[in-house]
Formats: structure tokens, sequence, C-alpha cells
């Protein structure tokens, strides 16, 4: 499904035009003049007809025109780009079908915008792009996006913005260049001419000269203004007296103006207006279901009400091209709610609970909730919470148990399973400040006495404070009390399968908690055919078990999981957390296996379906794991960008102890790839004294060993490393382990102890080869690489074939050392896999037999030695082979 499948299509339609505007020809044309520039910005405060006049401009144009009305969601950069490329689609250029697939691909954001700027400059035709509301964006990403947008758009597009505040775009260098149109209040505001067509042709008035001058003065020109003067004065008989009285600033004026509109209106329009004042968005069965007071008279169906304010353009916007959800401008809703609170106070609760009833009735239970939440219905919130929430979780979405946070904390507790949903959200989201005081809480407060299911609430709560507190301080029961939790309390008992295995692993216990998880799995998995619900509950735990496995060095079983269930979301098309966090791991093992493209496609693909979970776990790896790819592209203007992505997320946030040296030292580790060694090197000076590093060394060792390897100081990295055992160093994962030991290695290297050196690199080699690890020795450098290369010469190397694929993959600028295998001879160098097979055929293996040693098919083989052939300008393999030989890539 193309991403463009899901969006809002109204969005990339121009607002309808009524037929009855007021011309504005002097302002058309500046702005039809001002397409041949990079810019047009149309600028003002609500009220002045920015949508009006850009889609009145455009109403003869023969330019085709992209349009995109902006909203808060918009914020999204994924979201953004995704609409932005749909509104272009919209033209008749051809333009966005390859953005689509990186949109798809989850590239970056300048990489698609470049396709689409190389798109629009191919096609070569004008196209004009509005950008509407642009108010609404305060994201930096989407800021920056337009900008590289405008910065790069060849000169066939022309950008129309819309907006109530200078955007944060470069307007002065526009300016200065001569390449914006500007329009603002002074130019959208009515001259006395436009103001006459629009109070007496548009409004039905008949006012004089004088009179229409004195609204013009005493409103500026503002439109919203002279429409609510003009909506106060029909059928008065005293209208110069009116417009005599008519003074004051706009916020008075529209108070005022609002008063005289309503007083003015029949009382059933007056009492429909203040009525429905509540809602977020109207439709005729809504407004019928709101309560009437004792004084209304309301007999006209809301059907009809509703097609009366839009005909009478009573600040009544149409949401859909059906005309059933309608929305009252923002202005007029909140004054229409303030003269609700004024005059009929007593009214305002029955309207909001009668709201959310009919909105519950229709599965419209979020915003049902807000109705109760605003007139402090917590009660009965509380039970929509219970009764709907879980069900929308496990379908994926989040939105109704995120408002949990709106309930009081005494309701919490009275209700101790949305406090327990509570505290497994906050706890997801790295907000320990509130969960634990939140789960010490319910702790205290439940009860047999009050609650009948107090035995395995509490047993959940023991699996949040041994998962959250230090293990020396919590003792992690047997798990067979997580039999305790219903299997009906679906989200629960899964979040403590997690916290369980979680738990374990907090304890380094790894092997205990894959055999947990695989346990867990194997249970829920009974069925041959699975339910999405079913489904849903396998998936939880997968993410985590496929993260232990790349934390155990499993590389091949986190892959091969990973994969197995992407391609079961994928099958049954559900939308949950795991298909982020299994996407993300699996781009990290693919970035340990050097496919870099494949592995960054995964990890954003990751990061863009956990933007709605904010899950600071799979959030934080998944940052992480993007610097280390930057950073293996030397793109390091980016990598830093996302360490400050990666220190935003868990700032302010309890830090997962197993980001806690990466939150401390990342930004130096890019520094350092960069070739920033002074900047690494003071830090360091700074950092040994520090009183962090006193207390968590291991938080800093590796880090530190790698700067004075850099510097040549090969005495104090065998002093921070030297004697370390696992549990001293962060995160407990082999890859810390081989990382230590490699840059020990090297460091003996640096000082002759090639014996030492060779001993400590088998170790690794022994650890890394069965699964393929190429990354973690690129990672380390050109010692890394002269350690290698040495250890090739060294008599009878046992692991020959690997250390030769990892040389290959170090980058080709490096320099060649002596006794490598001279790849600068051939024409065109040998592959990696071409080097495996290579070597197999030296030892006689037959195609098959090769084969089946790769896990490959057997015409893939061929396809190698054909390509070998070529490269070595061999006629068969054992003229292969024995050029090979002479060029040192064997024996």
């Amino acid at each position: 499904m193309s991403p463009t499948d899901r969006i809002i299509r109204t969005k990339l339609r121009q607002p309808f035009i009524r037929a009855d505007l007021v011309s504005r020809p002097r302002l058309q044309e500046r702005f039809i003049e001002g397409l041949h520039l990079p810019l047009t910005l149309v600028i003002a405060p609500a009220g002045f007809g920015k949508t009006t006049l850009v889609t009145g401009s455009l109403a003869d144009c023969k330019t085709p025109v992209a349009w995109l009305s902006l909203d808060r969601d918009d914020n999204l950069p994924g979201r953004f780009l995704l609409y932005l490329i749909a509104a272009l689609q919209t033209s008749t250029l051809p333009v966005g079908k390859e953005a689509d697939q990186l949109l798809s691909q989850q590239a970056q954001p300048e990489a698609i915008l470049t396709s689409l700027i190389n798109d629009l400059d191919v096609a070569g035709q004008e196209l004009i792009l509005v950008l509407d509301d642009y108010h609404f964006i305060n994201s930096q990403e989407v800021h920056n996006a337009v900008v590289f947008l405008l910065e790069h758009c060849p000169g066939s597009l022309h950008m129309v913005i819309a907006t109530r505040s200078d955007p944060p775009l470069p307007l002065v260098r526009l300016r200065a260049r001569g390449q914006m149109l500007e329009l603002r209040v002074a130019d959208l505001s009515f001259t006395e001419n436009e103001a006459a067509l629009f109070l007496n042709r548009v409004m039905g008035l008949d006012l004089d000269a004088d009179a229409i001058n004195t609204l013009e003065q005493r409103t500026e020109g503002w439109v919203a203004g002279l429409q609510m003067a003009a909506l106060s004065m029909r059928d008065r008989q005293d209208i110069n007296v009116f417009i005599q009285g008519f003074s004051g600033t706009h916020r008075y004026i529209l108070d005022y103006l609002l008063e005289e509109v309503l007083s003015n209106q029949p009382a059933e329009i007056r009492s429909f207006l203040l009525r429905t004042s509540i809602l977020e968005r109207l439709s005729a069965p809504l407004c019928d279901a709101l309560p009437l007071d004792e004084s209304s008279s309301i007999l006209t169906p809301s059907a009809s009400i509703l097609e009366y304010l839009e005909r009478q353009n009573l600040f009544l916007i149409s949401l859909d091209d059906d005309f059933v959800w309608f929305r009252y401008h923002h202005l007029f809703a909140d004054l229409l709610k303030a003269q609700l609170q004024q005059h009929h106070p007593d009214l305002v609760q029955n309207l909001h609970r009668q709201a959310a009833a009919w909105l519950e009735q229709q599965g419209l239970v979020g915003t049902a909730i807000q109705h109760l939440l605003t007139i402090q219905e917590y009660q009965h919130a509380a039970r929509l919470f219970e009764e709907y929430g879980p069900d929308l979780w496990v379908k994926g979405d989040l939105s109704v148990m995120q408002m949990v946070n709106n309930l009081p904390h005494d309701l919490l507790l009275s209700h101790p399973k949305i406090g327990l949903y509570q505290s497994w959200l906050l706890v997801n989201q790295g907000n320990i400040e509130q969960a634990l005081p939140l789960i010490n809480d319910l702790k205290h407060a439940i009860n047999p006495l009050t609650h009948p299911e107090c035995n395995w609430m509490q047993t959940f709560i023991l699996l949040v404070l041994a998962f959250l507190m230090p293990p020396e301080l919590t003792r992690l029961p047997d798990d067979g009390v997580l039999d305790e939790i219903p299997i009906s309390e679906i989200i629960l008992r899964d979040a403590a399968d997690i916290l369980y295995g979680m738990a374990l692993g907090r304890r380094n216990e790894l092997e205990r908690a894959v055999e947990f998880s695989l346990k867990c799995i194997r249970k829920k998995r009974q069925n041959s055919t699975l339910s999405s619900y079913e489904l849903t509950s396998v998936l939880s735990l997968v993410p985590f078990l496929a993260t232990i496995y790349w934390f155990q060095g499993r590389l091949f079983a986190a892959a091969a999981i990973c994969r197995e269930y992407l391609e079961i979301i994928k099958n049954r098309e559900l939308s949950v957390s795991a298909a982020g966090n299994l996407a993300i791991v699996l781009g990290a093992v693919l970035y340990d296996w050097n496919s870099l493209d494949e592995a960054e496609k995964y990890i954003r693909e990751g990061l863009l379906v956990n933007e709605a979970w904010k899950n600071i776990m799979t959030d934080a790896f998944g940052l992480l794991a993007l610097v280390h790819l930057l950073n293996a592209r030397a793109d390091y203007a980016a990598a830093l960008q996302t360490v400050d992505k990666f220190e935003n997320r868990l700032q302010d946030l309890s830090r997962p102890v197993e980001f806690s040296e990466d939150y401390r030292t990342l930004r130096i580790q890019v520094l350092l790839s960069a070739g920033e060694l002074d900047s690494a090197a003071q830090w360091a000076e700074q950092v040994i004294n520090a009183e962090d590093y006193q207390r968590y060394p291991q938080y800093y060792r590796v880090t530190l060993a790698r700067i004075r390897l850099a510097q040549g100081r090969y005495v104090d990295v065998e002093n921070y490393l030297s004697g370390v055992s696992t549990q001293d160093l962060a995160g407990n994962r082999l890859i810390r382990r081989i990382e230590s030991d490699l840059l020990l290695a090297a460091a003996y290297a640096g000082q002759q102890r090639f014996a030492d050196a060779f001993f400590l690199l088998e170790t690794c080699l022994n650890l890394t080869e069965p699964e393929a690890y190429i990354r973690i020795y690129l990672e380390q450098g050109q010692p890394l690489r002269d350690l290698l290369s040495a250890y090739l010469r060294s008599p009878a190397p046992v692991h020959k074939v690997y250390v030769q694929k990892l040389l290959v993959a170090f980058p080709p600028n490096a320099p060649v050392e002596a006794g490598l295998p001279q790849q600068d001879a051939l024409i065109e160098p040998l592959s990696a896999r071409e080097l495996e097979v290579l070597a197999l055929m030296a030892m006689g293996r037959t195609n098959i037999e090769i084969s089946r040693q790769l896990i490959v098919a057997p015409g893939t083989i061929k396809a190698h030695a054909a390509s070998i052939y070529r490269k070595l300008d061999a006629a068969n393999r054992t003229e292969a082979v024995a050029r090979a030989r002479a060029l040192g890539f064997l024996d």
C-alpha cells in the first residue's frame, strides 16, 4: 500500500469559492504578478480573508495548482512529506513517484525533497504550490524542509504560503534579493470601495457613503469585523445610531458585535448557536442529540439550521464535500462558548454530557472522553477508559489511553486497573519520575477488602518495581507468579511478560531472558491460526527477544525472528508498535553486517512507525543505531543532529541503563570519527577529573580507550581495559566486550606485542565470524586495519578468509598495508562474497558444496565464479586460483 493511500484527500482541494465574493482586482493582480517569484507570502491575523484571496486569485489561473491545507498533525516530518508529495501529484505533472517510494523506505527528508525538486526541474512546467494555514506548523524539521525546497526549487515552481504569523524562513534574504511578494494586513484590509461592495451587495444592506466610511475606518478594513457589523445591522431601524456607537479595539468590537448578532438572530438560531458551541465538530444528528433548555423553541431540524448558517455565511466551515460535518470559526466558537457560560451556565454540564453519550454510542470514544473531562465527569470517563481503552490499544490506537493523564491521581488509585495502564505507559515513555510514585501509591491503595483482584495487581506492581529499582534492592520472583494475571487482561499480562524479561536483562541473566521469552511466545502460539488479538499479544514480546539476541551477539537469530514477524505484520496489515521495534533491531543487525543501505531503510522506517508510541527504549535504540550508520557514511553533520535528537529524547526522563554510556559519550564518539581528535582529547582530560567518572567509570572506559589509541598512548589504553570484566563494561553486551578487546589488541600491537595482540584478536574473531560481524572491526579504524593486515601475514592465520573479507570492507581510501591482497592490481576489485567463494574453490569444493556452505542457490555461485574469472582474467577455476595466489589472495 502506497503511503499516499493513507491521506485525507480533502486537505488537497482548494476551498469552495462563493459566487458573491467581492471582486478585488487590485489585490489579485498583485498576487498574480508575484507568481513569477519563488515565494508569495500572505500573512495576516484571522478574519482578513487570506484563503479567500488566494483561492479567488487562482480561480482563472491557467497554471496547475497543488494545494495543501495544513493542520497541527502535519508537524510530524513524515506526515508533512506524505501530504506534500500527494499535493504535488494532484497536478498533471509527472512528479513524486520516486519520492513516494523513498518515503516508504524512510529515506532522509533531503533525499525525498531532492527527488521532488529534480522531478519538477525535468518536467519544466509551471506549477503553483499553496501551503495554507502554515501557522499550524511549529516543527523546525518541517520548516527546514520548506527552506530546502525554497532554496533549491527550479524557477518553474512558485510557492504560496498563507499564515497568521511570520514563519521562521529566510525572509530577510528573500526580501533583499527581491525573490518574495508579501501581502500583509495593510494589503488585505478592505478599501472603502471594497467595503461598500461587501456591505451593500454581499450582505444586502443599503448604507450611504458616510456610514460605509465610518465602518471601514473603525474596523480598519477587517473583513470579519465588517461581516459581524453587517450581521448586526440586518433588519435594524436605527442603523446610524448603531454605526455611531460602533467603536473600540478589534477584541471589544467583536464582543459587541457578537452580542448584536445573537440578539438579532431568531431565538431558534440563537439557542442553536450557543448550544452547539461546545462541539469541536458538528453534524446534524449530533446537534439533534443535545438537550434543550426550558425556554428553547427549536422546532427546525438541525440539518436545516446548519444549511441556513452555511448559506448565511455565519462562520460555519464545512469539513467534507458532502456537508455532513462542520465546525465554527475558532474565534467565533470561543466567543459563543463565553456567551453560553455567561448566560446559561446551568446548561453547560448537560450539553457536554449528552454530547458524550451520543459520541460514545457512535463509537467516537476519544471525543466523548474529552467532553467528560471538560466537565470533570471523571467517573464516567474512567468507565470509558476501562471499557474501550484496552481494545483500542491492542488495535494500535493509543489516543484514548494517553488521555488517562488528565484524570485526578485519586481516581487512578480508586480505579487501580487504569492506574496500572497509566504506570505502564509512563514506563514505556521513560517518565519514571511519575511512574514510580504512582506505582508505589497503587501498591498501598490496593487491598483485598476494596479490590477483589488485589493479588494479581500486586504481582504486576512487584514486576514494575523489579524493573525500575536497582536489582540489589528488589527481589525478582519465580516466573510462575505471572499466571496470577488473568489472560483476559491482555495488555497488563503482556506488559508483565515484558517487564519480567527486561528485569532478567537488567540482572545480566540474558540466557534466562531468552528462555523465558521463548516459553511465553510458544504458549501464546499454541493455536496454529491466531486471531489479530492473539497475534498482537505474541508480538508484544517478540521485539524484546530479538533485542536480547542482538545483545548476545546472535545476529542470525535476531534477523530471522525480525523478518518472520515483520512479514506476518505486513500480511495481516496490523498497526502495532512491534512493527517499528522489529524494523529497528533488524536495521541494527544489517548495520553490523555492513549492509548500510538496507540498514538505514529499516532504522528510519522503525523510528517513523514508533513516533506515535513514544517508547523510550526503542526510540533511543533506533537513534543510536542511526548515529552509528551516519558515522559509517562519514555524514558527521547529520550524525551530530541525530545525537541532538538522542539527547533530547532522553533529557528529563529516566535514562535506561542500556544507554547510560551512549548518553554520556555519543557526541564524542562522532567527533572522534570525524577526526576531531583535539576536541575529543580535551573532553577526555575533563572527564577523568569529573565526579561522574569516579562513580561510573564503566560508562567511559571504551570511549576513553579509543581516544588514547588515536593519540598513540597505548599504555593508557591498557590501563583502561586490561583485566576489565564484562560486568565492568557498560551495557554488559557481547559487542561491548569485543570492542574492548579489539582496542586492547590494537594497543598491544602498537607496543609491538603481537603475540598478545593476535591472541585477543583471535578470541574476537572466534566470536564474530560465526555471526558474520563486519562493522565492529571497521569502527575501530586504521589501527585495527593494520592489526588485521599483520595477522594475515602471520604464520597460518586461522581466520584467513574472514579477515580478508574484513579488510576488503574497509574504506577504499585507506592506505594499503604491505602484504595485503593487492586489489588495486585488478581492473575491478573482488567483492567480499567473491573472496569467500574463491577461498573455497582453492580448497577444491564444487559449486554445489560451496552453495550449501554459504546457504545460497547453486546458480548464485555459478554467477560469482563467472565474475571471479572475469576480474582475474582467468579462463577457468584452475587459472583463477593460480592468479589469486600470485596476487596474495590465497596461500
